[in-house]
């Protein structure tokens, strides 16, 4: 599957934002989530549809895509992208050093770089994955982190 027009384009101007992001702050933390694997936790809710992304990239994903779901398209391409290689992920892979996500474990953060997604966009895409999971396993505790920061790529 290829990109789209629309999608390359939405990539290519989220590119050009990070890049001056990075060459105005030096670094950005894209998203900070914390998983409590056996308490709630008052940080998560499951409406919010951009849970996990800091008020920093907040404002560049609400600047640049308006909605939730056009993000969350943007995201799937970006993804897509990264997959397949080339220039654009290229270009992503490059400023990757200065871009960060942070998820926080029972009181351990970890951080790892933003490019490629080591989560595979359970931090950032929290929401999205607790209702499928949640759906899926209704009785279900799940007891390691893992099964939490897996992602797309996993499930």
């Amino acid at each position: 599957m290829d990109l789209t027009p629309e999608q390359r384009s939405d990539l290519e101007k989220l590119a050009n934002r990070l890049e001056c992001e990075i060459e105005q702050k030096g670094e950005l933390v894209l998203s900070s989530m914390e998983w409590r694997l056996n308490e709630p936790n008052p940080q998560f809710d499951p409406a919010d549809p951009y849970l996990g992304l800091t008020p920093e990239f907040l404002a560049v994903a609400d600047d640049l895509y308006g909605s939730p779901q056009a993000w969350l398209n943007t995201y799937i391409g970006m993804l897509l992208c990264l997959a397949k290689g080339g220039e654009l992920a290229d270009r992503f892979m490059g400023m990757s050093r200065n871009l960060w996500m942070k998820t926080i474990y029972e009181g351990r953060a970890i951080w790892h770089t933003a490019f490629p997604p080591l989560d595979g966009g359970g931090s950032s895409q929290a929401r999205v994955f607790h209702r499928y999971l949640t759906g899926k396993y209704p009785n279900r505790v799940f007891p390691t982190c893992f099964e939490w920061c897996c992602g797309p790529g996993f499930l």
